[in-house]
């Protein structure tokens, strides 16, 4: 166990070699034919993921020794974005914690980027509704300097 106030080094592995196996199995099959390939470290990284799901932590707190906090957050997307997750949940055990974690973490995830994308949407139908296209133009001396001024 580590000192208080200190992060591990690597996560702990959350899954045992049948339930990986499931996982591997449940995949979609693109990303399952990677994992097999590359076992170990997609291994690390579903722990990973689980890690921070479990103990509800931030994606920065993924060690550097693991993967970078953006790297890791870019495959959860892309994972998420094929389904894969609900495919993990499913081959750990439906009614496990891990699973009702994951699922968790994945929903809040999902919320809380549809609520980013229907604010831009809403500032950008505000600002389209406040300006006319005379107003978009720029209004710089250059931009209203005839060519003959020598600007």
């Amino acid at each position: 166990m580590p000192p208080t106030g200190t992060l591990p080094l690597m996560p702990p592995s959350y899954l045992t070699d049948a339930q990986w196996t499931a996982v591997l199995d449940n995949l979609p099959r693109r990303l399952g034919i990677r994992a097999r390939n590359r076992s170990a470290d997609y291994r690390r990284f579903v722990d990973s993921i689980i890690w921070v799901s479990v103990d509800d932590r931030p994606w920065t707190n993924v060690s550097a020794n693991q993967f970078r906090a953006r790297q890791i957050y870019a495959r959860f997307l892309r994972w998420r974005n094929a389904g894969a997750w609900n495919a993990v949940a499913d081959a750990i055990g439906a009614d496990s914690d891990l699973s009702a974690a994951l699922k968790r973490r994945v929903r809040l995830h999902i919320e809380h980027s549809s609520k980013l994308r229907n604010r831009k949407a809403d500032l950008v139908q505000r600002y389209r509704a406040q300006s006319s296209p005379e107003e978009a133009l720029p209004t710089t001396a250059w931009a209203n300097a005839s060519p003959s001024q020598g600007m």
